[in-house]
């Protein structure tokens, strides 16, 4: 899996160790190099990244903490069949899902039930939807990408899937379970190695573009890496 960081103003010129420890230390220039956009970011998303450089291969690119128009997205995925937005969200519990309604089942450490069908606070997809959809504006417009897909990984070791309906999604799964195979079968389009070097170029570009025209506290500096 192939990548290229670009990091916020506030935040050091190098890869972020956690970034490097993710990509088994491996810190080397490359001819397929893609774009890891990187602000802040929480554990979950760092072991999602993780994940994906364990499970992946060359013929994959992520790109991190993409900014645009609609909003961040903590990691996009362009491989073999398309692009792919995912969300992470630490929630933990037996999530439950209707549409774009949000609710859990809460249990303490003991895995005794505390609370039946709770609300959810804040929207685990955070600015999924929004973003997602203006980079499928950009990549439409600019790109044979005429789809960007979406997931959400729930990375919480004790959060567990329930009844999963109508969701606007097209993954919803655990970190445990996110495998290459799964990914493929949420993405839509088949682009070749050339297109997809494309599509990280276009991406990279329109990043780059927000940054230039956000506040001065949002603007950043790039760094480029690549593991296996």
């Amino acid at each position: 899996m192939n990548t290229v960081l670009l990091l916020d103003a506030t935040a050091p010129t190098e890869a972020p160790g956690w970034l490097a420890q993710a990509l088994h230390g491996i810190v080397k220039p490359g001819p397929r190099q893609a774009a890891l956009l990187s602000g802040r970011s929480d554990n979950g998303a760092q072991r999602v990244a993780a994940r994906l450089a364990a499970i992946l291969d060359d013929n994959w690119s992520l790109i991190c903490g993409h900014c645009n128009s609609g909003g961040r997205l903590e990691h996009v995925l362009v491989g073999p069949r398309g692009v792919l937005a995912l969300a992470c969200t630490g929630l933990n519990g037996r999530m439950h899902c209707d549409g774009e309604r949000w609710r859990r089942d809460r249990y303490d450490l003991y895995n005794n039930l505390v609370e039946r069908d709770a609300p959810v606070a804040h929207e685990p997809t955070g600015s999924l939807y929004p973003a997602a959809a203006r980079l499928q504006q950009v990549l439409a417009a600019q790109t044979s990408i005429r789809q960007v897909s979406t997931a959400l990984v729930f990375t919480h070791p004790a959060a567990t899937l329930g009844n999963i309906r109508h969701a606007v999604l097209n993954m919803v799964t655990l970190l445990a379970d996110l495998k290459s195979a799964t990914l493929l079968q949420a993405m839509s389009g088949q682009p070749d190695h050339k297109t997809i070097d494309g599509v990280v170029e276009v991406i990279r570009r329109e990043h780059a573009r927000f940054l230039r025209t956000s506040p001065p506290r949002r603007r950043g500096g790039m760094a480029r890496l690549q593991n296996r």
